[in-house]
């Protein structure tokens, strides 16, 4: 029988955080054989697959057919349907996992993702307002209710359910993030700094945190101070919308940045 405990299993998810996608899926593959039909060790050689570049829909369509009652992998197929354009088979998918594991939290913000997607946001509305009336304390739902005002312009809303989110899980970056963007639209900088330096002390130094300081320096004309920030982004990360905000800042300054604009230019 299997357990969570098997060490095989712990090595394979060590190696996932570790990115050593290739050695997890060996490990996986061969688990797989030796517990046949167990649904968390496919669910999991699957997620690898799509890691090294292997999945698609109609894998992972197929391996769920296989363990109709475990849930994950179900809504798996509901969240690849919608990333990969299927707005409307993703939908059916997702009301068909009403039909089997009933109106819990999570399928009901699984519903209203769909619907914003669809552009029916008023639908949307009433499947996140469901899914809270199931769970208050649903991270997962005040989030995609927030990004859903985000998208509408409503930003002071977007604001107050990032918080809610916030407060039953402080320590989810991406949360911060979206909640510090709300800010920012809002105009609102200098509360923009403080949840940044809230971020830090729970999500650490995410370069993603002194990006987001940059544009709120840069914002007040405190360009000095924007210019250390970005500076600490790009020594931990190198995304395209740091240089940008880099070039922006020199070019402030009158600096030459064609070189710089090039590599942009070249990065995915």
């Amino acid at each position: 029988m299997f357990n969570t405990n098997n060490s095989r299993w712990c090595d394979a998810l060590r190696l996932q955080e570790q990115k050593q996608y290739t050695e997890a899926e060996r490990i996986l593959r061969e688990l797989r054989d030796e517990y046949v039909g167990e649904p968390e060790i496919v669910h999991q050689h699957v997620r690898v697959l799509f890691l090294l570049g292997e999945g698609s829909v109609e894998l992972l369509e197929r391996e769920a057919a296989f363990f109709p009652q475990y849930l994950p992998l179900q809504r798996d197929v509901v969240a690849l349907l919608l990333e990969s354009g299927e707005k409307q088979k993703s939908l059916e998918k997702a009301l068909q996992n009403f039909a089997v594991f009933g109106q819990l939290s999570e399928l009901c913000t699984d519903c209203g993702v769909i619907f914003r997607h669809l552009g029916d946001n008023n639908q949307a509305e009433i499947y996140f307002q469901r899914a809270l009336s199931i769970d208050s304390k649903s991270e997962y739902s005040w989030f995609n209710w927030a990004n859903m005002y985000m998208e509408e312009g409503k930003f002071a809303e977007a604001e107050q359910m990032y918080i809610r989110a916030l407060r039953i899980d402080d320590n989810n970056i991406e949360v911060w993030v979206q909640l510090i963007y709300s800010v920012l639209s809002q105009q609102d900088f200098g509360t923009a700094l403080r949840f940044i330096y809230e971020a830090k002390k729970r999500g650490g130094e995410h370069p993603m945190f002194f990006y987001l300081q940059s544009l709120a320096h840069s914002k007040m004309k405190n360009i000095k101070e924007a210019m250390n920030a970005i500076h600490q982004a790009l020594q931990s990360g190198d995304q395209k919308i740091f240089w940008e905000q880099l070039i922006y800042l020199l070019e402030l300054q009158g600096e030459d940045v064609l070189s710089i604009k090039h590599h942009v230019k070249n990065m995915n």
